[in-house]
């Protein structure tokens, strides 16, 4: 099938590939962005997954590997630039501020300062960017920055959805850690 961007990948998965890929390349030819920068990313991720013991892949990637047109699969997206398939969890245990000091919990827990769930918008279909959800990624982070009264500058830690190495760089962006 030539619409599959690999022969062992379905029809949906070769879809969400080359989306973001597209959204790369749209990246590309607006800001001046190069498949080395992808690969950069990527090689920071691979890097770290080696000290993750949940991480799907513990280890590090020499940035040739990362960047072998061999492993293209669908420009500028390399397999070692994509998160491997996995299905995974998560939980928030929510509770009041009284629970937490009655339960000696203080130097633990986490506040949260302001949350956002933002869908399609108008612009979402207007770029690949934005179908992959670079509007809506940042109208949640102006939402919660306006919310708690507080900036970027703020942010200490922050994790974002690295399906692809070019969707975290478009997260940078988004959140406003960096000019577009």
């Amino acid at each position: 099938d030539p619409a599959l961007v690999q022969p062992r990948l379905n029809a949906m998965t070769s879809d969400v590939i080359k989306m973001f890929a597209y959204a790369a390349r749209q990246h590309m030819q607006a800001h001046g962005t190069t498949p080395e920068h992808f690969a950069q990313v990527a090689y920071k991720n691979h890097r770290q997954s080696k000290h993750n013991p949940y991480a799907s892949m513990q280890r590090e990637f020499p940035e040739s590997f990362i960047k072998d047109p061999k492993r293209t699969l669908s420009p500028p997206i390399t397999l070692a630039m994509s998160a491997p398939t996995g299905d995974g969890s998560a939980c928030a245990i929510l509770c009041s501020e009284a629970f937490v000091r009655a339960h000696g919990l203080e130097r633990t827990a986490v506040e949260i300062a302001a949350q956002a769930m933002v869908t399609d918008l108008p612009d979402s279909f207007t770029s690949f960017a934005n179908i992959t959800g670079y509007a809506m990624a940042r109208r949640a982070a102006q939402q919660c920055f306006a919310a708690s009264g507080l900036s970027i500058r703020d942010v200490d830690v922050l994790e974002v959805h690295d399906c692809f190495s070019c969707n975290e760089m478009f997260m940078y962006e988004a959140l406003g850690l960096c000019p577009e």
